[in-house]
């Protein structure tokens, strides 16, 4: 299980709800690829733009900090698609699953339900994790799994 105590499956990346504060939450972006150096980590995600709205990001731990070293580049780079790229000095081996970034989204209508995914896993110019020599790891589809925004 991941530190919050949900699904938390090896060999993956997954979004899991964080915090949430009237119509703002945020979304916890875990790392679960355990005992292999993670050079960079590039996630495209995406999510329908007319129930949520992006706000920011808070840096996670799995990668490392900017004060350690690690680079955080995040951008909303159009309606509905948000990149992240997340690059360790001298690459990072985890142990154990651990948050990689926070995304903060304004819930901007009552929804049943707005998919919120990676696009294009496993792929350069879409989400993948990469080796120090800058090779992609695969995670397969079952590797990659998004979520909901729902509610509000």
């Amino acid at each position: 299980n991941c530190l919050n105590g949900d699904p938390c499956p090896n060999n993956a990346v997954t979004s899991q709800k964080g915090t949430a504060s009237g119509n703002i939450v945020e979304v916890h972006l875990w790392l679960n690829k355990l005992s292999t150096t993670i050079g960079e980590a590039s996630l495209d995600v995406g999510f329908d733009q007319t129930v949520a709205d992006y706000q920011g990001y808070t840096e996670g731990t799995a990668l490392g900090t900017s004060s350690a070293g690690t680079v955080y580049l995040v951008t909303e780079v159009g309606p509905g698609e948000v990149l992240v790229d997340i690059a360790p000095l001298g690459g990072r081996t985890l142990t154990s699953p651990a948050i990689m970034v926070k995304l903060t989204f304004k819930v901007l209508k009552s929804s049943a339900g707005s998919n919120f995914s990676f696009r294009s896993p496993d792929t350069l110019g879409g989400s993948a994790l990469y080796r120090p020599d800058g090779s992609i790891i695969l995670l397969t589809n079952n590797g990659w799994s998004g979520g909901l925004f729902s509610g509000m």
